[in-house]
């Protein structure tokens, strides 16, 4: 994923998106070699509905799923995480005060403070990283 690439030195490619409101175009962009795509809530028209849409479509993909937000509100960061974003950029910060409350609304504690609200984004992964430990497929429906 995008993020892994960057800790580990490497270039990431990727898009802003504006315009396109269909899970589709993670797909697009994931086919095109794109590494992350970045939803844009200040300038574009996105619900939370249509994030959550792309979002599980891109992490599927392993595609890199950002969201740049129209302002630091809490609802938009915790609720652009809840969607599947890999990432929150939030434009015009303009003092610490206001970056420490950044990372309170979107980081776990003991960094900060978000609380856990699975969603399909977030739960498909978890499930999935266990499923292989504690079920074993397939399974009988049935059993004398």
């Amino acid at each position: 994923m995008a993020v892994q690439k960057l800790r580990e030195g490497k270039r990431v490619i990727g898009t802003m998106v504006r315009m396109i409101r269909n899970s589709a175009v993670a797909v697009l962009s994931h086919n095109a070699g794109l590494d992350y795509i970045m939803l844009d809530l200040e300038h574009g028209p996105y619900t939370m509905e249509t994030i959550d849409d792309v979002f599980k479509v891109g992490r599927g993909l392993g595609l890199g799923c950002f969201v740049r937000i129209p302002e630091l509100a809490k609802g938009y960061v915790s609720r652009s995480l809840d969607c599947g974003a890999s990432g929150v950029m939030v434009p015009m910060l303009e003092s610490v005060e206001q970056a420490q409350l950044l990372v309170r609304w979107a980081k776990y504690a003991p960094i900060g403070g978000r609380g856990l609200a699975e969603s399909a984004a977030t739960a498909i992964s978890s499930v999935s990283a266990l499923m292989p430990r504690r079920l074993s497929w397939p399974r009988p429906m049935w059993t004398p």
